[in-house]
């Protein structure tokens, strides 16, 4: 919805690297629960542990992109970013975040677009029974009030 387009037009610059839909953030989330509970981490120095965390952190991320590009700048598209941003920033602070913005009946068009261009596929949108989603307004109604149909978009920038 726009953040595709968005990563076409940055790739058409040799200094930007724009990601694919990332899974980054989920290798350094799920870093973050193995150590906020492995005992091995709670057997040592706290203030040590956490210096070395975002270390492994931040440089986790510098080697992840360096071993797919050379590039000197790199956008990674995440839905993430934005519900994470004070994780993110304790080991790499004042992260630049991308936010697209769209008019809510560009967004609305966009949806209803997506829905009417794939009718030969199942849709938990639609229930004759109950007459869920059988209507553009019904449908909008669920797209904007369920949290398994919101999204955003942002990305990574190095410094």
């Amino acid at each position: 919805m726009g953040s595709t387009v968005f990563q076409n037009i940055l790739s058409k610059d040799e200094r930007f690297y724009a990601s694919p839909t990332s899974g980054l953030l989920e290798l350094i989330y799920a870093a973050r629960h193995n150590y906020t509970e492995s005992p091995e981490f709670k057997a040592q120095d706290e203030e040590t542990m956490q210096k070395a965390f975002f270390g492994f952190c931040k440089d986790g991320v510098f080697g992840y992109y360096n071993a797919i590009t050379e590039k000197p700048y790199v956008i990674d598209k995440s839905r993430g970013h934005f519900a994470h941003y004070g994780f993110i920033n304790s080991f790499y602070p004042n992260p630049k975040m991308i936010c697209l913005v769209r008019s809510l009946p560009d967004i609305i068009a966009s949806m209803e677009k997506i829905f009417r261009n794939n009718q030969h596929k199942s849709s938990n949108l639609v229930n004759h029974a109950t007459m869920q989603g059988t209507s553009t307004p019904k449908r909008v109604d669920i797209w904007f009030n369920n949290p398994r149909w919101a999204w955003h978009w942002s990305g990574w920038a190095r410094p």
